[in-house]
């Protein structure tokens, strides 16, 4: 699986100590990102996986558009945050019928990465995680074709991620 990405320098809006500007990595990848209850939530996966679809179910569900297609992360201390480029913020495509201009957040907290794509097999997967400008978040998988998917996305931000049950 093939990702697209590049990573550039941005100029931060801050001085740093004495006069001198910050520069802070920045990171694009191909995905669709989402805010639930404030929360970054970033699809990623193959074109035509169904990330975009999935992110209009959850912004159907009550999510906010963060960003479509290309997805600029940086590093804000511990925390990674996601924002849209500026050529495509509050756009998002809905397969076959055209792009959509919705309403959007500026940008948002990473708190987990999903894989969107047909089911890996395993029922009970061990916990994977996704690392970007040498931060970690929690890797997801979701079927765009499952109905539950975008349930689980936003149960997961509202009450944590599903895990194995030490007993099972």
């Amino acid at each position: 699986m093939a990702l697209r990405r590049s990573v550039r320098i941005r100029s931060e809006s801050a001085a740093a100590p004495g006069g001198a500007r910050r520069a802070a990595q920045e990171v694009s990848l191909h995905a669709t990102c989402v805010a639930v209850d404030g929360q970054g939530v970033v699809l990623t996966g193959e074109s035509g996986a169904g990330k975009s679809a999935l992110g209009l179910q959850l912004i159907d569900g009550g999510a906010m558009l963060v960003s479509d297609d290309v997805t600029a992360l940086f590093r804000e201390g511990p925390r990674l945050i996601a924002r849209a480029p500026l050529h495509g913020a509050g756009l998002i495509e809905a397969h076959g019928n055209g792009i959509m201009r919705l309403d959007f957040v500026d940008q948002a907290p990473v708190a987990f990465f999903v894989d969107v794509g047909p089911p890996a097999g395993e029922r009970l997967p061990e916990p994977a995680y996704r690392t970007e400008l040498g931060i970690s978040a929690l890797l997801l998988r979701a079927d765009p074709a499952n109905p539950a998917s975008a349930a689980l996305i936003r149960l997961a931000v509202a009450h944590g991620p599903p895990h194995i049950p030490d007993s099972v």
